[in-house]
């Protein structure tokens, strides 16, 4: 049976007629996604047609049997898992219970795949995650260590039991990186050239590594430390791919995981992250900072590094608006005020139409990281706005 999709863009509101396959659709979402998708029942004032708002989440939500509904960002999607891969916050990032339908033209599965083979395709090139694994064998003259246990279990043999410590490559971070690379080079992706590079990334990696079957879950709650976290990142990705397939799927057709992206808790986290990394020359910036009083905590607070003390407080917002509202501005300003801040500055992923500049005892602006380009580009781009706002502070120059 074809499988229905609804695709809906984050924010926007979708009008559908009363129908039959609208009415289940509308009870469904509102039973399963209340807190992702605002629903409007059929009444006079939507002309007896059905709205439904995705609330500030993206993502592939099953509905039911052969019903997937597609939650679309507004960003390219390649941002939003680099962006999940640098905030590193298990918790903005749902995957859900079974997995979803979905075709090779689909506005997630190619750039998803394409950003899996870049990251794979840039770590082998750095090497693969080694680590040292025990190697157990029988020789004439000893190797290594000897190998008491199985000494003891068969004293009689003349060969001596060995034991060795070597570093090697075949390890399950790397075989879950196989093993999606063998499903996906024998799924139709629809670009030849993305197959192309799939195909040869599933060549190096079968290579260096076991080819052994893994599914979803085996990426899921793995440990990480300095010197395989950017693993977090691939196998969340793998994760999406590793359904497989299925004889009844139609061509082009293919499983992925079912998941859903918290966008506000994701854009506010990685923006300070990003901050903190990359903050205004003579600044540094502390996240999640404490009020002197009231019990509340900041976003974001930028300090500077000559005197220590705060100079600057953040917040960002995951919201397109024509201009901030007078609850966001209220807020920002209130904490500025907290730590005897000057400068307040509200953070959108794209610049309001009309601009916030109030000049007060604290004044009070907006600026943007824009998600629709490239990260590094437009974090640069936020520094060089926010470093004009310092100098009166200062009188630094930029």
């Amino acid at each position: 049976m074809e499988t229905t999709r609804w695709v809906w863009s984050e924010w926007e509101t979708v009008r559908l007629p009363s129908t039959d396959l609208t009415d289940a659709l509308g009870k469904a979402v509102d039973s399963q996604y209340p807190g992702q998708i605002q629903v409007t029942y059929p009444s006079q004032q939507t002309c007896g047609a059905w709205e439904f708002t995705p609330k500030g989440w993206i993502g592939l939500l099953p509905l039911g049997p052969h019903q997937v509904l597609s939650l679309q960002p507004k960003a390219p999607i390649q941002n939003i898992f680099r962006m999940w891969s640098q905030v590193q916050h298990s918790k903005d990032l749902h995957f859900l219970e079974g997995l979803v339908t979905t075709s090779s033209d689909d506005s997630f599965t190619s750039p998803l795949v394409q950003l899996l083979v870049e990251l794979v395709q840039k770590r082998l090139q750095q090497g693969l995650y080694r680590s040292y694994q025990e190697r157990h064998f029988r020789r004439t003259l000893l190797a290594g260590r000897l190998d008491i246990p199985r000494l003891i279990a068969k004293p009689w043999r003349a060969d001596l039991p060995c034991k060795v410590n070597e570093q090697t490559s075949d390890l399950t971070d790397n075989q879950i990186l196989a093993w999606t690379f063998h499903q996906l080079s024998r799924t139709s992706l629809g670009r030849i050239e993305l197959q192309r590079q799939v195909r040869k990334v599933h060549r190096d990696l079968t290579g260096a590594t076991s080819l052994l079957p893994f599914g979803p879950s085996d990426c899921q709650g793995r440990s990480y430390h300095r010197l395989n976290e950017d693993y977090e990142l691939l196998h969340a990705l793998c994760g999406f791919f590793l359904g497989g397939t299925s004889p009844e799927h139609r061509l082009g057709e293919h499983l992925m995981q079912a998941f859903l992206v918290n966008m506000a808790a994701l854009f506010e986290g990685f923006v300070a992250a990003w901050l903190e990394n990359h903050p205004p020359p003579g600044y540094y910036l502390r996240k999640k900072v404490a009020l002197p009083f009231g019990g509340y905590v900041a976003d974001m607070v930028l300090f500077d590094k000559a005197s220590d003390q705060p100079v600057m407080v953040l917040d960002a917002k995951y919201k397109c608006v024509d201009a901030p509202s007078s609850g966001d501005v209220h807020q920002v300003r209130s904490y500025a005020q907290a730590f005897n801040c000057n400068e307040a500055v509200l953070i959108y992923p794209m610049a309001p139409k009309q601009a916030l500049e109030q000049h007060h005892t604290i004044r009070t602006r907006s600026a943007a990281f824009r998600l629709d380009q490239s990260l590094d580009a437009a974090g640069k781009s936020l520094v060089a706005n926010l470093l004009p706002m310092l100098e009166p502070c200062t009188g630094q120059t930029a």
